[in-house]
C-alpha cells in the first residue's frame, strides 16, 4: 500500500488514475470476506474501503 500511495502522488499518473482506479486489498480480508466485499482500499484514499463494483471516480 505504501508503494501504491507513493505512486498515487506522482503527477504523471494523475490522468491515468482518473480513468483507472488503483485498488488493493489485504489477502486476509479477501480470504475472510471475499473479493465482492468492501475490502478494497483506493491508493488515493487508503483509509477508506470500497466494494469491487464501486468506482471511486463516479
Amino acid at each position: 500500500m505504501r508503494a501504491l500511495r507513493a505512486a498515487a502522488t506522482e503527477p504523471a499518473l494523475a490522468g491515468f488514475q482518473r480513468d483507472v482506479p488503483i485498488l488493493a486489498a489485504p489477502l486476509i480480508d479477501l480470504l475472510q470476506g471475499g473479493p465482492a466485499e468492501p475490502v478494497w482500499h483506493p491508493a488515493q484514499h487508503p483509509g477508506s474501503t470500497l466494494s469491487w463494483g464501486h468506482s471511486p471516480g463516479l
